[in-house]
């Protein structure tokens, strides 16, 4: 984190255009806390002032998977299983942010 006068004219333009263009500007004073949001930015020479990150995107993907029991430690998906005497048939849920993998869930199904 750079306060704004230790900012290069490049990094001072980004901030001010992005500004200019209705973009959300952060700032913390004197470099400390948190970063709070600045409607009408002062540009203070001991302030440390950023462009507001993009929130993350989530998204979910779910599909019926049969899951089967191996001699290793874990289990093996598969999109068919109906005559496997070992497979269970589920759901398989998986959760990613800003399209990387996050979290995946495999549910069994009621029997």
């Amino acid at each position: 984190m750079t306060l704004w006068k230790d900012m290069t004219d490049e990094e001072k333009g980004a901030i001010l255009l992005a500004h200019h263009n209705g973009g959300c500007i952060e700032y913390k004073v004197r470099g400390e806390g948190s970063w709070e949001t600045s409607r009408n930015p002062g540009f203070y020479d001991q302030n440390a002032y950023r462009i507001k990150p993009a929130e993350p995107v989530y998204r979910k993907t779910s599909r019926p998977v049969w899951c089967e029991k191996t001699e290793f430690q874990y289990p093996t998906f598969k999109n068919y299983g109906l005559h496997e005497p070992d497979a269970h048939h589920g759901v398989l849920t998986q959760k990613y942010k800003d399209d990387v993998l996050v979290e995946v869930i495999w549910r069994a199904a009621d029997v």
